[in-house]
Protein backbone atom coordinates (compact mmCIF):
# COMPACT_ATOMS: atom_id res chain seq x y z
CA UNK A 1 0.00 0.00 0.00
CA UNK A 2 1.56 3.52 -1.44
CA UNK A 3 0.94 5.76 1.25
CA UNK A 4 1.24 10.33 0.37
CA UNK A 5 1.98 13.19 2.34
CA UNK A 6 -1.61 14.71 3.94
CA UNK A 7 -2.30 18.17 5.58
CA UNK A 8 -1.58 17.01 8.93
CA UNK A 9 -2.80 20.16 10.63
CA UNK A 10 -6.09 21.54 10.05
CA UNK A 11 -7.23 24.41 11.12
CA UNK A 12 -10.97 25.22 11.11
CA UNK A 13 -10.84 28.90 12.42
CA UNK A 14 -7.52 29.96 11.04
CA UNK A 15 -6.63 33.18 13.03
CA UNK A 16 -3.81 35.30 12.81
CA UNK A 17 -1.30 32.44 12.92
CA UNK A 18 0.94 33.27 10.92
CA UNK A 19 2.15 29.49 10.49
CA UNK A 20 -0.98 28.21 8.92
CA UNK A 21 0.50 27.57 5.80
CA UNK A 22 4.10 25.60 7.34
CA UNK A 23 1.98 23.97 10.04
CA UNK A 24 -0.13 21.96 7.40
CA UNK A 25 2.86 20.38 6.25
CA UNK A 26 4.58 19.71 9.45
CA UNK A 27 4.84 15.53 10.33
CA UNK A 28 3.52 15.08 14.05
CA UNK A 29 4.36 12.40 15.98
CA UNK A 30 2.74 11.31 18.97
CA UNK A 31 4.24 8.94 21.71
CA UNK A 32 1.26 6.88 23.89
CA UNK A 33 2.66 5.76 27.18
CA UNK A 34 4.88 6.65 30.34
CA UNK A 35 7.93 8.61 30.81
CA UNK A 36 10.41 6.62 29.23
CA UNK A 37 9.22 7.84 26.03
CA UNK A 38 11.30 11.13 26.41
CA UNK A 39 14.54 9.24 25.67
CA UNK A 40 12.86 7.99 22.63
CA UNK A 41 11.64 11.72 21.35
CA UNK A 42 15.32 12.69 22.36
CA UNK A 43 17.07 10.08 19.86
CA UNK A 44 14.28 10.89 17.33
CA UNK A 45 14.71 14.51 17.36
CA UNK A 46 18.39 13.55 16.97
CA UNK A 47 18.14 11.03 14.39
CA UNK A 48 15.90 13.92 12.04
CA UNK A 49 18.41 16.37 12.89
CA UNK A 50 21.25 13.85 11.74
CA UNK A 51 20.18 13.74 8.33
CA UNK A 52 19.44 17.26 7.82
CA UNK A 53 15.72 17.39 9.03
CA UNK A 54 14.58 20.66 11.10
CA UNK A 55 12.99 18.63 14.75
CA UNK A 56 11.64 19.52 17.78
CA UNK A 57 10.21 17.64 20.89
CA UNK A 58 7.95 18.60 23.03
CA UNK A 59 7.41 16.72 26.33
CA UNK A 60 5.34 17.63 29.77
CA UNK A 61 8.00 18.01 32.08
CA UNK A 62 7.24 21.37 34.25
CA UNK A 63 3.64 21.49 32.41
CA UNK A 64 1.97 20.78 35.28
CA UNK A 65 -1.46 19.67 35.29
CA UNK A 66 -3.11 22.49 32.81
CA UNK A 67 -3.91 21.82 29.26
CA UNK A 68 -1.57 22.78 26.62
CA UNK A 69 -2.93 23.79 23.68
CA UNK A 70 -0.85 21.27 21.23
CA UNK A 71 -1.46 23.69 18.14
CA UNK A 72 -0.28 26.61 20.34
CA UNK A 73 2.83 24.91 21.27
CA UNK A 74 3.52 23.96 17.43
CA UNK A 75 3.67 27.93 16.52
CA UNK A 76 5.87 28.35 19.77
CA UNK A 77 8.12 26.21 18.25
CA UNK A 78 8.04 27.06 14.74
CA UNK A 79 9.02 30.42 16.08
CA UNK A 80 12.34 28.92 16.95
CA UNK A 81 12.86 27.54 13.77
CA UNK A 82 11.91 30.47 12.01
CA UNK A 83 8.70 28.63 10.39
CA UNK A 84 10.40 25.83 8.95
CA UNK A 85 9.86 22.98 11.44
CA UNK A 86 9.61 19.49 9.89
CA UNK A 87 9.01 17.01 12.38
CA UNK A 88 7.27 17.82 16.12
CA UNK A 89 7.68 14.58 18.60
CA UNK A 90 5.54 15.21 21.14
CA UNK A 91 4.97 12.92 24.30
CA UNK A 92 1.46 12.36 25.43
CA UNK A 93 1.79 10.74 28.83
CA UNK A 94 -0.47 7.81 29.78
CA UNK A 95 -0.88 9.16 33.53
CA UNK A 96 -2.55 12.72 31.94
CA UNK A 97 -3.67 12.06 28.46
CA UNK A 98 -6.39 14.83 28.85
CA UNK A 99 -3.34 17.17 29.34
CA UNK A 100 -2.95 18.11 25.54
CA UNK A 101 -5.70 19.55 23.59
CA UNK A 102 -5.58 18.01 20.17
CA UNK A 103 -8.11 20.15 18.69
CA UNK A 104 -7.67 20.71 14.94
CA UNK A 105 -4.78 18.52 15.06
CA UNK A 106 -3.80 15.04 12.92
CA UNK A 107 -1.07 12.96 13.96
CA UNK A 108 0.91 11.63 11.26
CA UNK A 109 2.22 8.95 13.29
CA UNK A 110 1.21 7.45 16.85
CA UNK A 111 3.87 5.35 19.03
CA UNK A 112 2.59 3.33 21.70
CA UNK A 113 5.55 2.96 23.63
CA UNK A 114 4.00 1.00 27.27
CA UNK A 115 0.76 1.61 29.57
CA UNK A 116 0.66 -1.56 31.67
CA UNK A 117 -2.53 -2.40 33.33
CA UNK A 118 -1.83 0.12 36.27
CA UNK A 119 -1.36 3.03 33.49
CA UNK A 120 -3.98 2.26 30.49
CA UNK A 121 -6.27 5.11 28.85
CA UNK A 122 -9.57 5.31 30.09
CA UNK A 123 -12.20 4.71 26.31
CA UNK A 124 -12.88 8.33 25.79
CA UNK A 125 -9.44 9.51 26.34
CA UNK A 126 -7.57 6.66 24.02
CA UNK A 127 -10.53 7.28 21.42
CA UNK A 128 -9.67 10.65 21.08
CA UNK A 129 -6.21 10.32 20.61
CA UNK A 130 -5.92 7.33 18.55
CA UNK A 131 -8.83 8.63 16.68
CA UNK A 132 -6.35 11.81 15.77
CA UNK A 133 -4.44 9.62 13.67
CA UNK A 134 -4.48 10.70 9.92
CA UNK A 135 -6.53 8.88 7.46
CA UNK A 136 -2.92 7.46 6.06
CA UNK A 137 -0.90 7.55 9.38
CA UNK A 138 0.84 4.96 11.32
CA UNK A 139 0.47 3.60 14.28
CA UNK A 140 3.58 2.16 15.84
CA UNK A 141 2.60 -0.90 18.39
CA UNK A 142 4.46 -2.39 20.69
CA UNK A 143 2.70 -5.95 20.81
CA UNK A 144 4.64 -6.89 24.39
CA UNK A 145 2.63 -4.77 26.28
CA UNK A 146 -1.07 -6.25 26.52
CA UNK A 147 -2.46 -2.53 27.09
CA UNK A 148 -2.83 -2.35 23.46
CA UNK A 149 -5.84 -4.97 22.48
CA UNK A 150 -7.71 -1.88 24.63
CA UNK A 151 -7.06 0.04 21.62
CA UNK A 152 -6.18 -1.58 19.08
CA UNK A 153 -10.04 -1.28 17.54
CA UNK A 154 -9.63 2.46 16.93
CA UNK A 155 -7.20 1.76 14.11
CA UNK A 156 -8.83 -0.18 11.79
CA UNK A 157 -8.44 1.09 8.48
CA UNK A 158 -4.96 2.25 9.67
CA UNK A 159 -1.25 0.96 8.32
CA UNK A 160 -0.07 -0.43 11.74
CA UNK A 161 3.66 -1.92 12.55
CA UNK A 162 3.83 -3.91 15.38
CA UNK A 163 7.35 -4.02 17.44
CA UNK A 164 8.57 -6.09 20.06
CA UNK A 165 10.19 -9.36 21.52
CA UNK A 166 7.05 -11.34 20.31
CA UNK A 167 8.01 -13.40 17.12
CA UNK A 168 4.87 -12.00 15.73
CA UNK A 169 6.37 -8.02 15.89
CA UNK A 170 7.14 -7.11 12.38
CA UNK A 171 10.14 -5.31 14.39
CA UNK A 172 11.42 -7.53 16.59
CA UNK A 173 15.27 -8.53 18.07
CA UNK A 174 17.55 -11.28 18.97
CA UNK A 175 20.98 -12.33 19.94
CA UNK A 176 20.67 -9.03 22.69
CA UNK A 177 23.73 -8.88 24.54
CA UNK A 178 24.79 -6.17 27.37
CA UNK A 179 28.13 -5.13 29.00
CA UNK A 180 28.00 -1.56 29.37
CA UNK A 181 26.56 -1.21 25.59
CA UNK A 182 23.21 -2.78 24.02
CA UNK A 183 24.32 -5.10 21.70
CA UNK A 184 21.68 -6.68 19.37
CA UNK A 185 20.36 -8.05 15.85
CA UNK A 186 17.13 -5.82 14.51
CA UNK A 187 14.92 -8.27 12.14
CA UNK A 188 12.66 -6.99 10.21
CA UNK A 189 10.45 -9.80 9.57
CA UNK A 190 8.02 -8.17 7.01
CA UNK A 191 7.95 -5.55 4.41
CA UNK A 192 6.67 -1.90 5.08
CA UNK A 193 5.56 0.85 2.90
CA UNK A 194 7.36 4.14 4.34
CA UNK A 195 6.14 7.55 4.20
CA UNK A 196 7.79 8.18 0.83
CA UNK A 197 5.83 5.14 -0.20
CA UNK A 198 8.85 3.02 -0.97
CA UNK A 199 9.09 -0.73 0.22
CA UNK A 200 11.31 -1.77 3.33
CA UNK A 201 12.29 -5.26 2.44
CA UNK A 202 12.59 -7.60 5.30
CA UNK A 203 16.13 -7.56 6.77
CA UNK A 204 18.86 -8.33 9.68
CA UNK A 205 21.21 -5.71 10.79
CA UNK A 206 23.29 -5.52 14.01
CA UNK A 207 22.94 -2.33 16.19
CA UNK A 208 25.00 -1.10 19.04
CA UNK A 209 24.47 1.71 21.55
CA UNK A 210 26.78 3.01 23.91
CA UNK A 211 25.70 3.59 27.33
CA UNK A 212 22.32 1.61 26.87
CA UNK A 213 20.74 -1.20 28.77
CA UNK A 214 18.54 -4.30 27.90
CA UNK A 215 15.58 -2.80 29.38
CA UNK A 216 16.26 -0.13 26.55
CA UNK A 217 15.44 -2.69 23.41
CA UNK A 218 11.80 -1.45 23.21
CA UNK A 219 12.61 2.44 23.20
CA UNK A 220 15.54 1.65 20.12
CA UNK A 221 13.24 -0.87 18.36
CA UNK A 222 10.40 1.82 18.43
CA UNK A 223 13.00 4.45 17.31
CA UNK A 224 14.27 1.93 14.49
CA UNK A 225 10.69 1.75 13.09
CA UNK A 226 9.79 5.60 13.29
CA UNK A 227 13.06 5.98 11.31
CA UNK A 228 12.02 3.73 9.18
CA UNK A 229 8.83 4.76 8.58
CA UNK A 230 10.10 8.26 7.29
CA UNK A 231 12.45 6.80 4.62
CA UNK A 232 15.73 6.98 7.15
CA UNK A 233 18.36 4.27 5.82
CA UNK A 234 19.33 1.38 8.42
CA UNK A 235 22.66 2.82 7.85
CA UNK A 236 22.08 6.39 9.18
CA UNK A 237 19.76 5.17 12.02
CA UNK A 238 22.87 2.94 13.16
CA UNK A 239 25.43 5.80 12.77
CA UNK A 240 22.34 8.52 14.79
CA UNK A 241 22.08 5.27 17.36
CA UNK A 242 25.88 5.46 18.36
CA UNK A 243 26.82 8.83 18.30
CA UNK A 244 23.55 9.46 20.56
CA UNK A 245 24.03 6.69 23.22
CA UNK A 246 27.82 8.19 23.98
CA UNK A 247 25.48 10.60 25.95
CA UNK A 248 23.18 7.96 26.70
CA UNK A 249 23.73 8.89 30.50
CA UNK A 250 22.84 11.91 30.11
CA UNK A 251 19.88 10.91 28.10
CA UNK A 252 18.86 7.96 30.35
CA UNK A 253 17.81 10.26 33.11
CA UNK A 254 16.26 12.24 31.54
CA UNK A 255 12.78 11.22 32.17
CA UNK A 256 13.28 10.64 35.84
Amino acid sequence: MKTDDRTIVHNRTMGDDPYIHTLENLKIIGMVGGYEDIKISGFLAHLFRSTGKKAARIHSTGCGHDTQKVRELLSSHMDTYNGELEYAVIHLPGSSPQQYDLSNIFLDTIIHTFLGENNKYENDESETIFKSLSAKGYALINVDDEAYTDFIGCLENKLVITYGLSPKATITASSIEEASNLHFTCCIQRGITNRRGLEVDPMEFPVYIPNFEKSDIHSALAAIGTGLIYGISTEDIITAFKAHGQTGKTIKYESR
